[in-house]
């Protein structure tokens, strides 16, 4: 019962500010603050996962690029910095039919190559 409690009170946390977080822009200049929050239940693994991710970003001539990092709500006695990732995209097309070339660069938590992704994104 204590375990359905806590993860019950991160939830409630999570979703009052969840619902509060969003990219704040910093003056005219293109750069932007924010975070993003995440709780979810892992059916196969048995688990309740909890993750707020904060990131800076920067916009400047359609390329959008942004630096974020992950930290695990629920193991906050562990190691805290997981690593970074950075990404940029530029979106192309407008209407019904959109997509965004992106490129990805993850590291660990010292700083060693942990992916690298490009690729192509699709909305219609």
């Amino acid at each position: 019962m204590k375990n359905f409690t806590s993860i019950a009170a991160i939830c409630a946390a999570l979703g009052f500010t969840a619902t509060a977080a969003f990219a704040a822009p910093i003056g005219t200049s293109g750069l932007n603050a924010g975070a993003k929050a995440d709780v979810h239940y892992d059916a196969v693994g048995g688990e309740w996962l909890a993750t707020a991710s904060p990131y800076v970003g920067y916009d400047v001539g359609g390329f959008e690029f942004t630096a974020e990092t992950e930290i695990n709500l629920r193991a906050l006695d562990e190691e805290l910095f997981q690593g970074v990732t950075l990404t940029a995209e530029y979106p192309m097309g407008k209407g019904a039919l959109t997509s965004t070339a992106y490129a990805s660069y993850g590291t660990d938590a010292d700083f060693n190559r942990a992916s690298a992704v490009i690729g192509m994104k699709f909305e219609y």
